[in-house]
């Protein structure tokens, strides 16, 4: 599994360990490893947090107060808690239904947010953070980023939501459907929605 995770979500589940020992705690969960994405320098997660208004500071600050600090162990081995590996798990389906091949911090945010019992998740919900939030901004996110190309289709922005605006874009360059769902950052079906609803708009014109 960790051998699936990219350069930026392995830098985050080293920083989710930091976190656990720097809070006394023997163990990693997902309250940790929301944390630990949160260390990551000019990461995803603080960008999503800000889209929502969220600063990093009130979240850590709502861990502290859900799980408290310890006096635990310091060295050793720290293990992820059953819940952290299940978010790791989450994680990956959602970056394979997304048709990438590794997983990113956007898809390990994500799969806290489908941990639907760990702390991370609750965290995250009491600050108004859901899934499906969260996959909207994280489409937004990536449309801001990438490259602005004049296509017939986009003269007419007016009509098409930003999220089918970037399918075009990827259309443009000639990407196949797996590219064009990571490139999005949805699932292949939702790609096939999108086609669908940009093809009705086209019929309009």
């Amino acid at each position: 599994m960790l051998d699936l995770l990219d350069d930026s979500a392995r830098r985050a589940l080293d920083h989710a360990q930091d976190e656990a020992r720097a809070l006394g705690h023997a163990f990693i969960g997902t309250e940790h490893l929301l944390l630990g994405m949160l260390k990551v320098e000019g990461g995803l997660a603080t960008r999503l947090l800000r889209s929502f208004g969220v600063e990093p500071y009130h979240v850590r600050a709502s861990v502290e107060a859900a799980v408290g600090r310890a006096e635990g162990p310091t060295k050793g081995a720290i293990t992820l808690t059953p819940r952290a590996r299940n978010a790791l798990e989450l994680a990956l389906r959602e970056a394979r239904g997304g048709g990438a091949e590794h997983v990113g911090v956007e898809h390990l945010f994500v799969g806290v947010l489908r941990e639907n019992v760990g702390a991370g998740r609750t965290v995250l919900n009491r600050h108004g953070v859901t899934v499906e939030t969260a996959r909207r901004a994280i489409a937004e996110l990536a449309s801001e980023a990438a490259p602005v190309v004049e296509t017939p289709a986009a003269s007419a922005p007016s009509r098409f939501t930003m999220e089918q605006r970037t399918l075009l874009e990827g259309v443009d360059q000639s990407l196949g459907v797996r590219q064009l769902a990571r490139y999005i950052g949805v699932p292949q079906r939702r790609v096939r929605e999108l086609a669908a609803e940009i093809r009705a708009v086209l019929d309009e014109l």
